[in-house]
């Protein structure tokens, strides 16, 4: 839901969904696309979030993280290295969001501050 209602609000913008479980695709496109009208703007990657940002070389202005499944977040998504590759696909000028929950990991908070 979230990426149609950027994508509804910003309609000058394009959103790239990073989701590695196809049901959930399927789930956005099915109940989410039709209430906000907007699918042009919206592509979906069905891929692991990690591999991903690995591999991309395109830039982003806004990189939104929420990488729960269920009440917990992978611990491959949480370490600093993926942090560290999503701030590397920034631009110049980029925000990067996390949504981390609570947590009272270190590492995370050494490599944000980086």
């Amino acid at each position: 839901a979230t990426a149609y209602a950027i994508a509804h609000d910003f309609p000058y913008i394009d959103v790239d969904v990073i989701e590695i479980s196809k049901a959930m695709i399927n789930v956005a496109k099915t109940f989410f696309a039709p209430i906000y009208r907007q699918t042009n703007a919206v592509t979906f990657h069905h891929y692991d979030a990690f591999v991903f940002i690995k591999n991309t070389k395109k830039r982003y202005d806004f990189i939104f993280v929420d990488p729960f499944i269920g009440d917990t977040a992978h611990p491959k998504i949480r370490s600093s290295p993926f942090i560290q590759h999503v701030c590397s696909r920034m631009s110049k000028n980029g925000v990067v969001v996390i949504n981390f929950g609570f947590t009272s990991d270190s590492h995370i908070d050494v490599a944000i501050a980086r």
